[in-house]
This record gives C-alpha cells, structure tokens and sequence, in this order.
C-alpha cells in the first residue's frame, strides 16, 4: 500500500515540476487563476485519500464509471422528452432505474425481479 501511495506522490510531484504555478502579475489583486493541469494536480493532491480509497478498502470500485452509467440514463430521458413532467415523475423514474441497477450488480435476471417487484416480493439483495 505505501508502495502505491509513494508512486502516487511522485508522479503528481513530477507533474507539478512540469506544469508551474501561474505568478503574480505586477498591480494583479485577487486570486491568481490557475490552469486546467495545475487545479487537475492540486486536486489530485489534496483528494488522494479518496482518490486512493480502492486500495485500503476493495468493496470501493477503481472508477465511477458504474455511477455514472446509472445516471445516464436520466439525462437521456430529459434530451428526449425535454424534462421530466414532475418531480414526483423524476423521483420515480430514479427509484426504479435504482432498482434495476442493484438487481444487475447482483447478477440476476431483471425482468423476473420487476414482476416478482410488482407482485409483492422485490429483490432485496443480502449483506455480504
């Protein structure tokens, strides 16, 4: 672990020695404004504890991909019709995209658990 945390603090050391802090101009006030790159390394710095999550504790996935697959689809549905006609509309439609997001992550067969959802006896995954 403190092998992949040290190679995670040389790398972003190596590209903060590559992309410099933006300087001060003569007569500038304020916050002196830095480059895409710069806040990329700055953040990645600041945030490495939850950046590095995955390898402490491994239920943490590596990416977010999975995360924002599930709310994909929601934007989706707000292109196409233009927007959701309530809240109480958007609220329902993320319920059941939650639902079949936890029963796929669960490897079982969706459409026999919106039936069995519908009839009284949703999936309800068990703590592991």
């Amino acid at each position: 672990m403190r092998t992949l945390e040290g190679g995670y603090d040389a790398l972003l050391c190596g590209a903060g020695g590559q992309t410099p802090r933006a300087k001060r101009l003569a007569g500038q006030g304020g916050r002196v404004r830095q480059g895409k790159a710069r806040n990329l390394i700055d953040g990645l710095r600041d945030r490495a504890c939850e950046v590095l999550g995955f390898i402490h504790d491994f239920r943490i996935p590596f990416g977010n991909n999975e995360a924002e697959r599930s709310f994909r689809m929601a934007g989706a549905g707000q292109k196409i019709s233009g927007c959701f006609r309530s809240f109480e509309g958007a609220e329902r439609f993320c319920r059941i995209r939650s639902y079949v997001a936890t029963v796929r992550k669960n490897k079982e067969p969706v459409l026999d658990w919106i039936v069995r959802a519908l009839l009284g006896d949703p999936f309800l995954p068990t703590g592991s």
